[in-house]
């Protein structure tokens, strides 16, 4: 026995070392992942990013973020097949320029075959020391370029985050300013902050519109709420746009409330033609973009309602499914998720949410309750207690009660009838003796 249980062990430690092994070599891969859906604006909150940050075990944690964007070429550069493989060698000298300069190259992240989106992390909370760290970064990069003949860099740097979940706004900052940037020949680095915003395009990224919608179907009011603050301070506040400008803004956060609306499906919920005929469209775009944001508040609002509303009856519902057929001995997680129509894992999770506990241990603690009525009430023997509370064997039931109470079931029951027999002995103790 005992050479069997080494055998086995060494067999354990061997594939676990090997999954880890496995395990490793995805990293490089789901990393790149993460960084891509950073960049895009996918993430929805900051638990879903720490998780897979914790799945990979990085520590990413900063007082505010920017993304900056390398721009790599050659003087002449054209589509020719010599050209193209130069290019392929470049990227390969870049990226490892910015290896050794950064001392760490997993915040680099290849978007296109000549630009490189970098991730500045601000440790200190201080933009004039972080704006200064990325100097230095850039310059780091550009001296261990420097014995590479012909070859320029363009960096374009995008505004201050202070969060990742931000950062996606720091990157179409950085991607607006590759447009400023002239290609003369020599290296180059241009921050948003410096680009002068008079008469500047309106701000409203794709990302930012799919996040916008995302959350707004999601029933999330104080997301949207949070976006729309977002897209106010940078339209009407921080760039100083023309009337025009302003107007087409405002046309486009309409016609985002149109998507909105064809989405989900809605009739006369959003009434479009009201909107663009808003009396202040033109002359007041301002006053009209807050009555657009009133009708996407409403409309996650009402939402968030209706969510709440189904997951009450999905609870009662499934709490109700328990009550009846918690004797059933054969009952799952996976039996009441198939009759609810959700998922396992959707149910799994909406159960831990509502209740606080597993359902496992939620089903668990329904049986033992009326396990322990019927010891204390009735003169059922132990295994019929058993299978009238859903359990195929007696020792399976006895290990259940005293893992959930402490004591065995026939100690229970001999203290329940006690005390029933001496109901008042507790509170009086001169009760059993005057008996």
């Amino acid at each position: 026995m005992y050479g069997y249980i080494q055998q086995s062990l060494s067999s354990l430690l061997d594939n676990n070392a090997e999954l880890r092994e496995e395990i490793d070599k995805q990293v490089p891969l789901v990393w790149d992942t993460f960084f891509q859906r950073l960049l895009k604006g996918d993430f929805l909150s900051m638990n879903e990013i720490n998780s897979l940050l914790a799945h990979q075990r990085i520590g990413l944690y900063g007082q505010g973020y920017a993304i900056g964007i390398v721009h790599f070429s050659r003087a002449g550069q054209s589509n020719t097949e010599a050209e193209l493989n130069a290019l392929d060698v470049n990227r390969v000298w870049v990226t490892e320029a910015i290896r050794r300069g950064l001392g760490d190259d997993r915040y680099a992240h290849h978007i296109a075959e000549d630009k490189i989106a970098l991730l500045f992390v601000d440790e200190l909370g201080d933009e004039a020391s972080f704006r200064h760290m990325i100097d230095r970064s850039v310059a780091a990069i550009e001296a261990e370029t420097g014995g590479r003949e012909g070859l320029q860099l363009y960096f374009a740097i995008g505004g201050f985050r202070s969060t990742l979940l931000e950062v996606s706004g720091s990157y179409e900052e950085a991607r607006q300013c590759l447009s400023s940037i002239g290609y003369e020949g020599k290296n180059e680095t241009i921050w948003f902050a410096d680009l002068p915003h008079t008469n500047a395009r309106f701000f409203f990224p794709q990302e930012l519109e799919n996040r916008l919608i995302n959350y707004a179907k999601a029933g999330e009011p104080e997301e949207v709420e949070a976006v729309l603050r977002q897209l106010y301070k940078e339209n009407f506040s921080d760039r100083h746009l023309p009337l025009a400008l302003q107007q087409l803004f405002y046309y486009e956060i309409v016609s985002c409330l149109a998507k909105l609306q064809e989405q989900l499906a809605l009739d006369q919920a959003i009434d479009i033609p009201q909107l663009l005929q808003h009396p202040s469209a033109v002359d007041n775009p301002k006053l009209s973009y807050r009555s657009a944001s009133e009708m996407f508040l409403a409309t996650a609002r009402d939402l968030d309602r209706r969510k709440k509303s189904r997951n009450h009856r999905l609870l009662d519902d499934i709490l109700a499914h328990l009550q009846r057929h918690y004797d059933d001995a054969n009952l799952t997680l996976d039996a009441v998720a198939d009759n609810m129509n959700v998922s396992k894992g959707y149910m799994s999770q909406f159960f831990k949410e509502q209740t606080g506990i597993n359902f496992s241990e939620y089903l668990e603690n329904m049986r033992m309750d009326e396990a322990k009525s019927k010891l204390a009430s009735t003169s059922l023997t132990i295994r019929e207690i058993a299978e009238q509370v859903g359990y195929h064997s007696s020792s399976t039931f006895c290990r259940a009660f005293k893992r959930g109470t402490g004591l065995s079931a026939t100690v229970f029951r001999e203290l329940a009838r006690n005390e029933t027999a001496y109901p008042s002995s507790a509170g009086h103790p001169g009760a059993v003796g005057e008996a």
